[in-house]
Order: C-alpha cells, then structure tokens, then sequence
C-alpha cells in the first residue's frame, strides 16, 4: 500500500509530545512491513526550527519524510507549500493517515482527499475531548470543531484511537462519527532490549540514589497533573520525585512555588527534558513512574515505564488505566494529592509488590504492545478501509 501521513510536527521535534515518537514508531514498522509510507509535516519545533531539509524528501528509518516550512501561524501550522504539494500529490497514495485535530495541515488535507476521493483516517490524539477544547484556546477550537473539523471527521473512512476511554470521551459530542478503530501506541525493541546504563549521564548525577524515586516524564503541561502530584508529594516524605521534560508553556516556575508552598522542594528535582541514555537511566532507576493526569488518550511514557519493569501509578483520566488495573502493572489512584500521596507511601514500602508489578508491566507489553504486533493492527485497518469493509 502506498500511504501517506500528515501531522503538523514530526521528529525531531520531540518537544510536542510522546506521540511524535509514536507516529514515527508507526511509520517505520509500517515501511518494514514492505508499506510506501510517506510524511507530509511542518519544520515547527516549539518555538523553533527543526534542522532539517526543506520540501527535499529524507529517509528514517524507511520512511520518505517531506518538511515543508511555516513563517505565519505557526500555532496553526500553516503551509501553503505543503498545500500546493498535497494538490499535486495526494491523488497518487491508497490512503492518506492525518493525525491531529485543530490544525492548517488536518483542515486541508482532508479537503484534498475529499476532492479527489481518496479514503482517509484521521487519529485525533486524544484532541477530540471537552478537556482539550475547554483549557486551552476554547473559542478557537469550538469554531474549528463546528465549522471545519466536525465535517472532517464525519466524512473520514475511518479515526483511529489508541485506548477505549479516547473513544468515550470522543462519543459525548454526539459527532456522527464513521468506524472507530482502536489500535494502541507501540514499544521499539531499543526500549525493550536496552542493555542496561552503563554510566550514569551527568544530569541524572545530582539524583539521590538512596531514597525511593518517584518519576514524572513528559511535558510540564498543565493537563499533567503535576499541581496534584507535588503536593502529594507532602505525604511521601521517604520519597524523591524527579520531573523530566521540556516547559513550553514556563509552567516550571509555578510548580516550583507550589513546592515551596508544601515544603518539598528539597525533594523535587526539575532535569529539563531527557532523550536517550538519560531518559533509560530515569525509567530503569526509578522505584515507581507516576502520571497523574486530568487529560491522557494514551500515556505513551507510561508503556515505555512498564517496558523496562518499572511500576506505574495512573489516574482514571489515563488511557493505559485499564491495562495497568486489568494486568496488575500498579495502581489506579485519584488524583486528590491526599490520595494520591497516600498510595504512593503504600506502594512504595512494599519491595516484593513493586518486583511484581514491575515484570506485569513488561509482561504485557511484550504481549500486546511491540510495534511489530501494533503495525499489523494497522495494516490491516488501512486494508479494511481501502476496500470500504
């Protein structure tokens, strides 16, 4: 099949989220599976530019990548070039997969496939929720959703969703939305047969290594949780929490005050964000990953935790809730602090619990959720989408 991905940010643009990770993930488990897979995407990079090749296709990992410049409106991702090219082009692919919601490059690319009748899939990324229409530029995308998105949605061959709770949460806007597909992120075998950290990276080095870990990992996002897990921070007093991840929005200052506030910032290490070596070192040296968030479709740091056989503690508004309750990977906990913070000094007194939970975690994700095994999972929705089934 020849397929082609749209997404308004792609590596190394590792900024916006676990999802640009798992979109590649996707795409090159899908080319080593003999696929054309083809991205369309933006040069934005937060704030910046990716250093990359503009509009001149490059090669990762089997996947043809085409980065495609944004000078004006950048918060929407606008790209005439890329829609001259998609013009030109879009006629030529099976199926074209889009991924986001509220942006220039998913409001014209299903125009085009529109145009020239070319099935579409469209995975909202945990977009298409009241909590992400109500926190974060409400008007704008209550006027996107009615007037551009909504059609494109109900109009798709297909969306794609990675957990049964990013499809509840879809149902409550009462779209009429065509055939939900419920396929989850994946993990990469560097992840899953990483060898170990030999040496420690120097910003992991100011870490203590005698108390108890705690581990955040992802962005310094308000929807994160992070205002609830410091303060239960207060009620784990053995414990250390490290947050690890990029600040985009200077939400670092705040959470640092509510530190303050509840007498922990002596045990709250900030480490800005983490790749490679240093996010492994994290994940394989903490006693327990904690996401406390109010908004996650999926929870993309928190399979990579259960990887390596680390513990995990969720809440409800996590996509991966299910698995980690189902599997026995951790704990399901409200995110009051109180409750929170309680739950997380029980577990973490208990050594024999945390070993189990940790190989659950690995367990089911070697299971269910090794990108070869997801990929197919998704070859054979495309399928199910090209033939109209």
């Amino acid at each position: 099949m020849r397929i082609l991905h749209v997404t308004p940010y792609y590596l190394p643009a590792r900024r916006h989220g676990g999802p640009v990770e798992a979109v590649h993930g996707l795409c090159a488990n899908l080319a080593k599976r003999g696929h054309e897979i083809q991205v369309f995407t933006t040069n934005v990079n937060g704030h910046f530019d990716s250093d990359v090749p503009i509009g001149t296709p490059v090669d990762l990992e089997g996947v043809k990548i085409r980065y495609f410049r944004s000078n004006h409106l950048r918060f929407f991702y606008f790209s005439p070039a890329m829609g001259r090219t998609l013009f030109d082009q879009v006629k030529d692919y099976d199926l074209i997969h889009i991924h986001s919601l509220y942006t220039w490059p998913t409001s014209v690319t299903t125009k085009m496939a529109g145009r020239f009748k070319i099935p579409y899939l469209v995975s909202p990324h945990g977009m298409l929720t009241k909590y992400s229409i109500q926190n974060r530029n409400h008007l704008l995308k209550k006027i996107w959703i009615q007037r551009i998105g909504r059609p494109g949605l109900e109009n798709a061959a297909g969306i794609h969703m990675t957990s049964e709770l990013e499809v509840r949460q879809a149902k409550i806007f009462g779209f009429k939305l065509p055939q939900i597909f419920v396929v989850p992120f994946g993990v990469g075998d560097e992840i899953l047969n990483h060898p170990g950290v030999k040496k420690t990276p120097p910003i992991i080095e100011s870490v203590p290594k005698k108390t108890p870990l705690l581990l955040f990992l992802g962005r310094i996002h308000r929807k994160k949780g992070l205002d609830r897990l410091i303060p239960a921070l207060a009620y784990v007093p053995e414990a250390h929490l490290v947050i690890a991840g990029n600040d985009e929005e200077n939400y670092g200052p705040y959470l640092e005050k509510l530190a303050r506030t509840h007498h922990v910032k002596d045990r709250v290490t900030f480490t800005g964000p983490v790749y490679g070596e240093e996010k492994m070192a994290l994940l394989k040296g903490a006693s327990l990953f904690v996401l406390p968030s109010y908004s996650e479709s999926f929870g993309v740091a928190v399979l990579e935790a259960m990887a390596v056989g680390c513990p995990v503690v969720v809440t409800p508004e996590v996509g991966l809730a299910d698995v980690v309750e189902k599997a026995g990977t951790g704990r399901v906990v409200k995110g009051d602090p109180k409750i929170l913070g309680e739950s997380l000094r029980e577990i973490i007194k208990d050594p024999t619990s945390l070993k189990k939970m940790g190989e659950a975690g690995r367990k089911v994700v070697l299971d269910q959720f090794r990108w070869a095994s997801v990929a197919k999972q998704m070859e054979e929705v495309y399928q199910s989408v090209i033939n109209g089934s």
